[in-house]
């Protein structure tokens, strides 16, 4: 995000059916994105922005875990999901 000139810049889209769950910074210059899709399958991706490089790690199995971690958030936000 740059304030002064107004802009954003995306730094990873995987299409509608993934979303992340968490966020971080490894370090000064990579960012870790853990994240989920609509499949059930866990992805942990590592960004590198000094290299403008992405690796993503995705599990090949699907979970079979039912979380209602997104719902917390979005109560946690005064949301709902409906």
């Amino acid at each position: 995000m740059n304030i002064k000139n107004e802009t954003v810049s995306r730094i990873g889209f995987n299409g509608p059916s993934y979303w992340v769950e968490e966020a971080f910074w490894k370090n000064d210059t990579t960012v870790v994105l853990l994240g989920n899709s609509y499949e059930k399958k866990l992805f942990i991706t590592l960004i590198y922005l000094n290299q403008k490089k992405k690796i993503q790690f995705e599990y090949q199995d699907t979970i079979d875990i039912k979380s209602a971690y997104i719902e917390f958030r979005f109560r946690k936000l005064g949301l709902e999901i409906k």
